[in-house]
């Protein structure tokens, strides 16, 4: 399943621990990962997965990997 439609469900909680993330330097967010409460660890994979994209984009990394092209 796309990831858009898995986020769905979750996104009001994804929306506000995303921006709480974002505002912290990059080498601060997995201290602020491991330190969320337990009514937010369920979404915490997500984040992370999130935050290593942004992180990429950040970095310029995102340029490394290509999309497939049919």
């Amino acid at each position: 399943m796309p990831l858009l439609p898995r986020l769905m469900p979750q996104w009001s909680v994804l929306d506000r621990l995303l921006d709480q993330a974002l505002d912290l330097a990059p080498e601060a967010r997995e201290r602020w990962l491991e330190s969320l409460v337990a009514e937010d660890l369920a979404v915490r994979a997500t984040l992370r997965q999130l935050l290593d994209v942004q992180c990429g984009i950040e970095s310029g990394r995102y340029l490394e990997r290509l999309p497939k092209v049919a």
